[in-house]
């Protein structure tokens, strides 16, 4: 039965065959979805718009002895039946509340005080609204007939829940207080009436109703009079998912009056429509963060329905890695999102990170790198001091090129421990080994944002296309597919591109394309010198690459949409340009007199130009710590002689000193 109800909420399927008043066309279409349903797996649902009051706001903001973060819920069937989880609004301490195998749990809405979550499940039969604890704790029935009850909606005042009835094949709009009592019914047409979310003044209820060819979004008096109507494109779109600014100034909402499904927003009295989501993907099911700064709604860019945020004016989306549908935003699992309470469960195999834009990193106390101490190169970790020396692998090959996906959960290498050289990917500790690819040139593994992909070369040299495999090892794709050499793959911040180097305009060039490999464009044109090694600047406005021109070698950095190329030094022998976690500088390794190379630091407009050591030695690989505070580098005589140590500095240049390993520094973590 879950099925039938993500059909019949989702904006696709149901602007597909929404009737008219016409009780036989009603029929038909809920006969279609029952077709339907065995070949429909994952169908996002139309989360019931969730209202948050001015008043809620300031109880969310104002300061307090204990910890309460806003939180994102939402439903996913990862484990087999849907189920209701709570995530950090950056996908992080993904956890589940729901537990009913056999049953779905749905469209979760949270209570006004943050202590109680209504959703729709079909543990009991049919589906009905039920009320639980905000740890999942103490579920209550709140419906009991044999109609169909889903898409709660708390009203502001935390005393009545809207929901939708299906009512002899009629779906309306339904108000009850808050302990089930005193059911009454709002809408009364032959239309499909759906996603009651309430207004912050309590007095009103936004819907969508839907007909045939499309659907409005209406507001009717929460004790259901005047009727209104905010959308009018005469049902020739789908206009759905109304989401209420917690200022009640604004509402978010999906159409597809652009060809595909937007997010939009407009006044609270249906003027001034503007889009947010531009692409040629699904975005849906907006909801507001308690205060009205940011958007989490759904979309399939990536290819699954995942959950992304957004600034409220459209910029700054990111993925939360975490897959799944009826989004909403405003929860929290107790004071410390601690200990799992009940059946829960912690999501293991897919949760991902990403960083949102406003919130800064705490600086950890670990260094990854590669070290030949033992023979062939292996994988160590230690903590920033060179204590606590930890080997992750141990044996008679070359495992090389570590790389952290941004969640922590995991590391990518390279290794030829089968015959020849391959992507591998295990566990953080370093169990769990497993090869991704089997080809013998697989090389420059590099992670998405949000952990769930790699991009990596394959070839021979001059001679390499770039591919991305899922980070389980299925579903690998070949992004480029020609006689050139396209190496070098970086993924942009925000996980929509991918930066690389090709030699297809004859000399080496910076190009970007679409994850997919499509929306290929040329950044660069050095006529006839070489420009290599994209690398993003973490707010994802910039390029920094190694390149030529006339004034000889230096390192450049080009806006991503291809202009103002900027020369920040001019030297032909810098090179490792790395950024800081901020964005603000960059650092690099220089020529003094060979085979003395120094570590300096600049702006990320090349101006200040500092020179950290000055020590006479091989100072190469310059690495930020998290908190841009610290780099570490590589030491050693020269580049053939003696073993290599890592160094310590501080980003003014204080306090140089060694770890007291040898190696090769990989990543920070």
């Amino acid at each position: 039965m879950n099925k039938l109800l993500w059909l019949l909420f989702s904006v696709v399927m149901v602007a597909a065959g929404c009737s008219g008043s016409d009780d036989s066309e009603l029929k038909a279409l809920t006969q279609r979805i029952e077709e339907l349903e065995g070949q429909v797996t994952t169908i996002p649902a139309t989360s019931a718009a969730t209202a948050v009051s001015s008043t809620s706001i300031a109880a969310t903001t104002t300061t307090t002895t204990t910890t309460t973060i806003e939180r994102i819920t939402f439903t996913s069937d990862r484990y087999g039946d849907a189920e209701i989880f709570v995530m950090n609004a950056d996908g992080t301490q993904v956890h589940q509340l729901t537990d009913s195998p056999g049953h779905s749990s749905s469209s979760p809405s949270w209570s006004l005080d943050r202590q109680h979550i209504a959703f729709t499940s079909s543990r009991n039969g049919g589906d009905e609204i039920f009320v639980m604890n905000a740890d999942g704790t103490q579920i209550r029935q709140l419906t009991t007939n044999d109609d169909y009850n889903m898409s709660p909606a708390w009203s502001p005042d935390g005393q009545q829940i809207a929901f939708v009835n299906i009512l002899n094949a009629s779906f309306e709009i339904f108000v009850m207080n808050a302990d089930g009592t005193q059911m009454r019914q709002l809408t009364n047409n032959g239309y499909i009436d759906t996603n009651p979310g309430w207004l912050p003044d309590g007095q009103h209820i936004s819907f969508t109703r839907w007909r045939s060819g499309g659907s409005e979004v209406f507001v009717v008096n929460a004790n259901g009079t005047q009727v209104r109507q905010l959308t009018d494109n005469d049902y020739t779109y789908s206009n759905s998912n109304a989401e209420w600014s917690p200022d009640g100034r604004h509402i978010a909402f999906t159409s597809d009056r652009d060809g595909d499904a937007e997010i939009f927003v407009m006044n609270a009295d249906g003027t001034q429509i503007r889009q947010l989501t531009t692409n040629n993907d699904h975005e849906m099911h907006p909801a507001w963060s308690p205060d009205g700064q940011y958007l989490a709604f759904l979309s399939d860019r990536y290819g699954d329905y995942e959950i992304f945020v957004m600034n409220a004016d459209g910029t700054g989306t990111y993925s939360t890695g975490q897959k799944g549908f009826d989004v909403t935003w405003g929860g929290s699992y107790g004071p410390e999102l601690g200990a799992p309470t009940r059946g829960d469960k912690e999501f293991e195999s897919q949760t991902t990170t990403s960083t949102i834009p406003t919130t800064t990193t705490t600086p950890s106390a670990h260094i990854a790198f590669t070290s030949s101490r033992n023979g062939g190169n292996e994988i160590f970790v230690m903590n920033a001091d060179g204590t606590q020396l930890r080997q992750l692998t141990d044996n008679d090959y070359d495992d090389s090129n570590p790389t952290r996906s941004p969640d922590g959960q995991h590391i990518a290498f390279t290794s030829n421990r089968n015959g020849d050289y391959g992507i591998y990917v295990m566990d953080a500790d370093g169990t769990q080994v497993r090869r991704l690819t089997d080809n013998d040139s697989d090389a420059e593994p590099v992670w998405s944002q949000d952990s769930q992909y790699i991009a990596f070369t394959r070839g021979s040299w001059r001679d390499n296309e770039i591919y991305v495999i899922n980070a389980n090892g299925t579903q690998i794709r070949q992004l480029t597919n020609n006689d050139y050499d396209d190496a070098s793959p970086a993924w942009s911040p925000d996980g929509r591109h991918i930066a690389f180097t090709s030699n297809r305009d004859e000399d080496y060039e910076i190009f970007i394309m679409a994850i997919d490999g499509t929306e290929t464009r040329q950044l660069t044109d050095s006529n006839n010198y070489f420009d290599l090694n994209p690398l993003w600047s973490p707010n994802g406005q910039h390029i920094a690459f190694k390149g030529t021109s006339d004034e000889g070698y230096g390192i450049f950095v080009i806006d991503v949409n291809g202009s103002q190329v900027l020369q920040l030094t001019d030297n032909d022998s810098d090179a490792d340009p790395v950024w800081s976690h901020d964005s603000q500088y960059i650092a690099f390794s220089r020529e003094d007199s060979w085979p003395n190379y120094e570590i300096f630091v600049m702006n990320a407009d090349g101006t200040q130009v500092q020179q950290l050591t000055n020590d006479d030695r091989f100072n190469t690989g310059p690495v930020w710590s998290p908190d841009s505070q610290r780099i570490t580098f590589t030491s050693g005589i020269s580049p053939h002689e003696g073993p290599a140590e890592i160094f310590i500095i501080n980003a003014d240049g204080t306090d140089p000193h060694s770890s007291g390993q040898q190696g090769f520094v990989a990543y920070w973590e």
